[in-house]
Parts: structure tokens; C-alpha cells; sequence
């Protein structure tokens, strides 16, 4: 007897085509999308066959340079005002990323209520907004939770590690407190409102479009990656904050995104669950990150003999009154692993990239700095 190819559970290409062409994409919403991170998830997720993507936030002067002014939908809302927008938009979206933050070590001691006002109190509106009506969440936590190591060899585990920061007046650890309690608000409205969750905590995320270009030595204090390369083409000296005894590791973004993907792609084992995401095999010390950041610039990029000094700094000095560090932050990645995934890009590499990208964008990238301060 004749099958059906439909019944037999065989697929023909015509039934193929018909169920690409009324596939309903899922509705993904980027709060604080315009960024680094959001601005490379959202350009590959832009022709994705199972999402759409749109971002919420206050400038696209990022998502311009990554879609080369190519369309992209964007909502200008600032969340700490705009509460009935934000609404709105989770409202008419099936899955929303919150990776709405400040993370600047300077900005953590200098201007600590502004940190813990866009963390903690804005963050909570976007859970709020999930919850009233019931969207997915994901959202962006920190490595920073964990906070010190103490001594321990052991990677830090998602679901085991404690989470340990220093005393009340040094407001380094303003970012890592306010960003652990949402997670434990997040836990919570899982448990008494029925919140579909993930929570991702990112390792050290390096790549193109990273921070900005400083246009001098005293123009912020980005993230280590950015303030190394911006000293390197400015002719200045690469500072180590107490010596860069700290121990990192770092992901290159596209492995980042790839992750998440795989995160969106696995919902059943991923709802409800914390994953690191980062790549073990690229820990370094960061006056070892200097030196090798210095001397690729040398082979590829320097148009002078002269190289910029290595120079020790004292951390109250660098970033002021209430600076404290931790002397490793490696992840434990065996829980994201088992959804497929495996970081792929290596320091090395993932250093060229970036420093590469950074040299040949280095006047646009100088001039969306400045247009981000106006």
C-alpha cells in the first residue's frame, strides 16, 4: 500500500517549504540590546529562521556601526523613566534578554548609586514586566557574583560555589551584590510566580566593538582589553593595577553568542538553570596580558620603534577610595557543555581579532565615544 510521506513521518520538499514559510518566529527583546553583546547577538540572530530580534535602549550608535546601516528594529526607551513603554514592549515579545548594566571597575567605586540604581532598581522593572506578563527572561548576571576566590584552585560552580565579596565600605563590590540579588529575586519569582528563566554569567567578553577608544589617559577606565589597546595607540604606558597579579580568562563574543543560541535552542534544559559561560583555556595573568597585547601590537600594528612601558599602578590610586580585587575568577563550564556547546576561539586569536578590528575602526570608534558623552 501507498504511504503517506506526511503520515510515514517523511518529509517532502514541498512540506518542507510550507512549513518554513508559516513558521512563526519567536519575538526576542534585547533591554539595553545596543551595546557590545546585544549589538553582535542581534546581528545573528537578524536572519535567524527561528527568531526576530529588536532592541530597547537609550543609543544605537553600536548597532549602527555592527549592521553597517543596514535596518535593524530599535526602541529608544530609557528604562529608569520610561516604565509604561518597557510594558508595553515585553508585553508584544516572547523572550526577553536583559543586558541592561554598567560595568566599569571606576565607576563601581566613583559612582556607586548610579550602579546600583540601573542593576538592581531598573533590572527589577524588566523582571517585573516578565512577570506581569509571563515572558521568558534571560538575563545577564556577572561573573563578578561569585567574588573572591580566597585562595581556591576550584572553578567557580553555578549551582555550588559561594559567593563571597569584602567589607561594606569598599564599593568595588556594589556591582557584584546588587547583580547576585537580582539573581536571587529572579530565583524567587520563579519559585512564587511561575517566572520562566535562564540566567547567564558571562566570563571576561572580549571583541570587536568592546568599550571605546579612550582619546586619553584619563578618559574613564574601561575594561582591561580596551584600556590596554587605547594606551597602545595613544603612545601610553600600559598601567598594571597592583602589579596584574589577577588571574582572568577570556571569551572571545562569537563564542559567546553561540552560546546563548544554543541557550534559546534548548529551552526545557535550560529553563529554571544558571550557566558560566567562558573559555578555561584562555586564563591569564594580566601583566602577562599586557606584555603579549603589547607584542602583538608590535608585529602588527605599531608605526613606530617606540613601545609603550609596563608600569605598576596601586589600585586605590587607579580607580579610587574603595577599590578591591579578586585574585582569580575561572568558570566551571560543564553545565552550558551538555547543551552542545564548546568555546572554540583561543586567546591568541581572540586577541588579534579584536586588537585588529579596533586599529582599522580606531577614528570611528574614537568619534562614537564622543558621541556617547554628548
Amino acid at each position: 500500500m501507498a504511504c503517506n510521506l506526511l503520515m510515514c513521518g517523511v518529509k517532502s520538499k514541498t512540506s518542507v517549504y510550507f512549513e518554513r514559510a508559516f513558521m512563526v518566529k519567536q519575538k526576542i527583546l534585547c533591554v539595553g540590546g545596543a551595546g557590545f553583546i546585544g549589538s553582535h547577538m542581534s546581528h545573528k540572530l537578524a536572519n535567524s529562521d527561528n527568531y526576530s530580534v529588536a532592541q530597547a535602549d537609550i543609543w544605537s550608535a553600536k548597532l549602527k556601526i555592527r549592521f553597517e546601516n543596514k535596518p535593524f528594529a530599535f526602541h529608544h526607551i530609557d528604562i529608569s523613566s520610561d516604565d509604561d513603554e518597557l510594558s508595553a514592549l515585553v508585553a508584544d515579545h516572547d523572550i526577553i534578554f536583559n543586558l541592561a548594566s554598567k560595568a566599569s571597575p571606576r565607576l563601581y567605586v566613583q559612582d556607586p548609586l548610579a550602579v546600583a540604581k540601573l542593576n538592581l532598581f531598573d533590572g527589577s522593572k524588566v523582571i517585573d514586566a516578565c512577570v506581569k506578563h509571563r515572558k521568558k527572561l534571560v538575563h545577564f548576571s556577572t561573573s563578578e557574583v561569585y567574588g573572591k576566590a580566597l585562595g581556591s584552585t576550584e572553578p567557580f560552580s553555578e549551582d555550588l560555589s559561594n559567593c563571597v565579596t569584602g567589607p561594606i565600605r569598599n564599593h568595588r563590590w556594589i556591582y557584584s551584590t546588587t547583580k547576585q540579588l537580582l539573581d536571587r529575586m529572579i530565583f524567587a519569582h520563579g519559585r512564587q510566580s511561575g517566572l520562566k528563566f535562564t540566567i547567564v554569567r558571562p566570563f571576561n567578553v572580549v571583541g570587536p566593538l568592546i568599550d571605546h577608544v579612550m582619546v586619553g589617559p584619563d578618559d574613564g577606565a574601561p575594561r582591561v582589553f580596551s584600556y590596554f589597546m587605547s594606551a597602545l595607540m595613544n603612545g601610553e604606558p600600559l598601567r598594571l593595577v597592583d602589579g596584574g597579579k589577577a588571574l582572568r580568562t577570556f571569551i572571545h563574543v562569537d563564542d559567546l553568542v553561540n552560546a546563548l543560541i544554543a541557550i534559546l535552542d534548548n529551552p526545557a534544559k535550560s529553563n529554571g538553570e544558571i550557566f558560566n559561560i567562558g573559555t578555561p583555556q584562555n586564563e591569564i595573568r594580566i601583566a602577562d596580558l599586557a606584555t603579549l597585547m603589547r607584542d602583538i601590537f608590535a608585529a602588527n600594528f605599531e608605526m613606530s620603534s617606540v613601545r609603550s612601558d609596563i608600569v605598576t599602578v596601586d589600585g586605590q590610586e587607579f580607580y579610587g577610595e574603595g577599590f578591591e580585587d579578586t585574585e582569580r575568577r575561572m568558570p566551571n563550564i560543564d553545565k552550558i557543555k551538555g547543551l552542545g556547546w564548546t568555546p572554540r576561539i583561543m586567546l591568541k586569536d581572540l586577541l588579534e581579532d579584536t586588537m585588529r578590528y579596533t586599529w582599522e575602526n580606531r577614528h570611528r570608534l574614537t568619534q562614537e565615544a564622543m558621541d556617547a558623552m554628548e
